[in-house]
Formats: structure tokens, sequence, C-alpha cells
């Protein structure tokens, strides 16, 4: 039974402001050896609940958090940004389950911690198939695809409600409970992993007697998307699929989630380098 991992960094226990989870925060190297070990926290969970393989894309930021050598012997990692499905790269339908660690409330959801969807700085809001969606949602859609449920989430407890009340029997570890998008009650870190274990293993026990199956898969996959910025909102218009539909709004449709997903992230992409400049020389 294999097993996939997409690790985020903001919903680890002790992470409550954006700056912990980038290189050069004096507390970064600190935070990334919490995010790894809540990693094989899960990986241990899954063992024991009977998987025989496990893959982890670190998923957060530039992709390249995870430390390695801290990580379980018995896991494979993909590492690197340049991936062409993002948070999702490297799953397809021999995988029996998908864990999501270290997940987070989307943009305007709520007060969950570090609330924003895949790139805060470019992306306000994006709606899949007319419902609001944070990254938990789009990234399970995506297993969906392949036929692959999203069996654990963990993070703080906004996000697990949320998944909680979204997909059915999903198992869910809150490690913190948010107060402000930038505070939270943490709980220990023993306690946190303990329960992110404890939780993995039910999660693939739920798997293996078909509690837990994968949601129904979207055809076609419409995607609305609401940038900061109008500057991105135009350049992606380049693209022959997409059509602006405000100053800062597009909208898209592809005939599959995984097709839909990667345009979403080169949308994303282009979004991104189109509100400085396409060609601003670097500093």
């Amino acid at each position: 039974m294999k097993v996939y991992i997409s690790a985020d960094m903001e919903g680890v226990c002790g992470v409550t402001h954006s700056a912990q989870c980038r290189p050069g925060h004096p507390d970064y190297e600190r935070f990334r050896r919490l995010l790894t070990q809540e990693v094989n926290s899960a990986i241990e969970g899954a063992l024991e609940g009977g998987a025989t393989d496990v893959l982890v894309n670190d998923s957060h930021f530039a992709m390249t958090n995870i430390v390695i050598e801290d990580l379980h012997p018995r896991a494979s990692l993909i590492s690197g940004s340049n991936k062409l499905s993002a948070q999702m790269e490297g799953l397809d339908e021999t995988f029996a389950a998908v864990f999501l660690v270290g997940y987070h409330q989307g943009d305007g959801q709520g007060d969950g911690v570090i609330n924003h969807t895949l790139m805060s700085a470019t992306i306000r809001r994006v709606l899949v198939n007319g419902t609001v969606a944070d990254e938990a949602l789009i990234n399970a859609a995506v297993a969906a695809d392949f036929g692959v449920p999203v069996a654990l989430l963990t993070g703080d407890d906004r996000v697990c409600e949320h998944i909680s009340n979204t997909i059915e029997n999903t198992q869910v570890a809150p490690v913190k409970r948010a107060i402000d998008r930038l505070s939270a009650e943490n709980l220990p870190v023993h306690e946190a992993r303990r329960l992110i274990r404890e939780r993995a293993a039910m999660a693939i026990e739920r798997v293996r007697n078909g509690a837990i199956k994968s949601a129904a898969a979207y055809a076609p996959a419409r995607f609305d998307v609401e940038f900061r910025l109008s500057s991105a909102a135009h350049l992606c218009t380049l693209f022959p699929a997409v059509e602006r539909t405000g100053p800062c709004s597009i909208t898209f449709e592809r005939p599959t989630m995984v097709e839909a997903y990667k345009l979403f992230w080169g949308l994303g992409i282009v979004g991104t380098a189109a509100m400085t400049g396409v060609f601003t020389p670097a500093p």
C-alpha cells in the first residue's frame, strides 16, 4: 500500500507567522526540523497502519524545507519547486491514500493561522466549480482525478474543521488552536506528534476497510481566480483558455481537474511575475 504525503509548513505546531517559514529568518532552521518531525510522525503512523511505501512531496514555498537526513528512512522525497503539479507532484493512481501535513485555511475563509491560498502575495481567492476552495480542497480534487482519497489532514483547528465538514471520514489532527491569523495555542510538541501518528494509523486502517473512499472526480473543472493586482489577471489572458472576468479576476475550464490544476499553477507563476514586471532586473 503506497501513501503520498504533501507537506506544507504553516500548519505545523508552533508556527504562527509566515516569516518563521522562510529561509533567512533566525528560527527557520528550527521550524523546518519541526516540519520534518511531523512528517515523520505521519509516516510512522502510516507504516503502523499497513503502508508499504511512502512518497513525500515538499510543498511549501521553494519546496526545499524538509531536512532529508532527518526524514524517516522508509520514505522518499520530492524536493524543489519546478514541478508541473506543484503540491501534488508525483501522485498517480497507484497510491492508496493522500496525507496533507502542515496545511492551513484559505485566504478570507476565517481566522486560521497564516490563512492564504497557494501564493499569498499574488492570489486572493480561488473557486473550483463555483465553490471557494483552499489548498486542501483543491488538492483533494486533484487526488480524486486519480481515484485516491485524502485520508489525513494535519494543521490548526480551523482547517481541520473545514475538511471534516467537507470530506467524509477523513482523519484530522489539529495540532494548534487558532486565535488569530498570527497567533495560536499550540499543543506540546510531543503531543502533536503522537496525535498525528495515531490519526495516520487510523486513516490507513479506514482506507483498508473501505471507510474512506475517493471523492467523485471533477469533469469538467472550472477555476475562478481573483488576484491581488490587475496586472496578474491581464497577463494571464495570454493563454487562450483564460477569460478575464474583472480587473483582477480570470476564469478557465479544462476537461479534468489535473489539467485545470496544472494550468492554475502556471497562471499563478505568470501572475506573480506580472505583478512586478516580467523583465524587472533582479536587485
